[in-house]
C-alpha cells in the first residue's frame, strides 16, 4: 500500500484547488469527438471516490482508495448540491456548493459556497465510473 507522503498531500491540495477553488473560464474545443458513454443525469447522483488523475505531461497517477482512512470524494445530491471531502486518517475537510448538469453538452457547472464557478467536460458517465476533464487533466472516479 502506498504510504502517505508530502508529495501526495501536495497533489491532493493541487487537485482540490483545480476542482473547487479556481474560477475557470468556459473554454475549450466544442468539436470534441469523445462521446460520453451515457448522458443519464440520474447516474451522477451519489458518492464518487477519486481513483486516478491523468495529465498530458505526467501520464496516469492512481490514487490510494481506503474508504476508511484516506480518500477524496465528490457527492452529487438530487437537489443540485454537491459536497467534496478529503479524508486523511483523523482529519477531514469538506467543501460545499451547487452544480448544474447539462446533458446536451455533457458538462457540469460547479459553483462553490464562496461563489467561485467553473465548468468541467464529462467524458464518461456510467453507473460505477465517472471521468471528467478540467484544464487538460482527466479526473477518474468510481462508486
Amino acid at each position: 500500500m502506498k504510504s502517505l507522503s508530502s508529495f501526495n498531500k501536495a497533489l491532493f491540495i493541487n487537485i482540490l484547488v483545480l476542482i473547487l477553488l479556481l474560477p475557470l473560464a468556459a473554454c475549450g474545443d466544442d468539436d470534441n469527438k469523445d462521446e460520453p458513454t451515457n448522458n443519464n443525469a440520474e447516474l451522477l447522483i451519489g458518492k464518487w471516490y477519486q481513483s486516478a488523475t491523468w495529465t498530458q505531461s505526467g501520464g496516469m497517477e492512481e490514487e490510494v482508495i481506503d474508504r476508511t482512512n484516506w480518500y477524496i470524494t465528490l457527492t452529487f445530491e438530487k437537489n443540485g448540491a454537491f459536497v467534496t471531502e478529503i479524508r486523511e486518517y483523523t482529519e477531514s475537510s469538506k467543501s460545499y456548493g451547487t452544480y448544474v448538469f447539462d446533458k446536451s453538452n455533457m458538462t457540469i457547472q460547479f459553483t462553490t459556497s464562496s461563489g467561485q464557478s467553473f465548468k468541467v467536460k464529462v467524458l464518461e458517465l456510467k453507473s460505477s465510473s465517472l471521468v471528467f476533464e478540467i484544464q487538460n487533466k482527466k479526473i477518474y472516479y468510481i462508486k
